[in-house]
């Protein structure tokens, strides 16, 4: 299965009462840091309800705060260089996911006013025509996600819910027990 862009959000249960402004000014600074990405600008979208709040663009990936559905997260999206297979695509899409987020969890300049709840993660794949939302691309990425979920959650029950709306991209609610910060859940693919 291939395809040509990957979504991956890890919800928050603190950090949204941030204003929106103190999100601008650190994704600033990451713009002459980037660890391997060429990153161009940072907008401010809070005034959209449920949809993003600020976005960090980069040539590969964007970096958002978003709160799509009501439900407050960061997300990183790896929108080019997706090569190998959907499973290396997926693990490198959530492995620089994670990596960004453990960066927001320690920042200095949010002094603690992060909180992220790995146990509830989202990925969505931005290719319809390759990955339609569909039971034929569940189907076929089944096996790969189940086999990185049980990695990611160091073999702890993950479960995963399909957004079954034919309109919408494929999307995974995925659903683990435990408590996980981005840090653990990194020394977790790696194990």
């Amino acid at each position: 299965m291939e395809t040509k862009s990957i979504s991956f959000k890890i919800y928050m249960d603190k950090g949204q009462e941030l204003d929106p402004e103190v999100w601008f000014r650190v994704f600033n600074t990451w713009i002459p840091q980037p660890d391997d990405d060429i990153l161009v600008d940072v907008a401010d979208y809070s005034h959209v309800k449920n949809g993003p709040v600020t976005i960090l663009v980069g040539h590969k990936a964007n970096y958002a705060l978003d709160n799509t559905d009501g439900r407050f997260g960061f997300q990183y999206t790896r929108k080019r260089d997706l090569q190998g297979s959907f499973a290396d695509d997926l693990e490198s899409t959530i492995r620089e996911g994670l990596k960004a987020a453990a960066r927001l969890d320690t920042d200095p300049a949010l002094d603690g006013g992060v909180h992220f709840t790995g146990e509830r993660t989202q990925v969505v794949l931005n290719d319809r025509l390759n990955t339609p939302n569909t039971d034929d691309t569940e189907e076929n990425i089944k096996a790969d996600v189940d086999a990185f979920l049980s990695r990611l959650y160091a073999g702890g029950s993950a479960k995963t819910q399909r957004k079954q709306d034919a309109r919408q991209r494929f999307t995974l609610d995925i659903e683990a027990e435990g408590t996980f910060s981005p840090s653990q859940l990194l020394e977790n693919i790696d194990s």
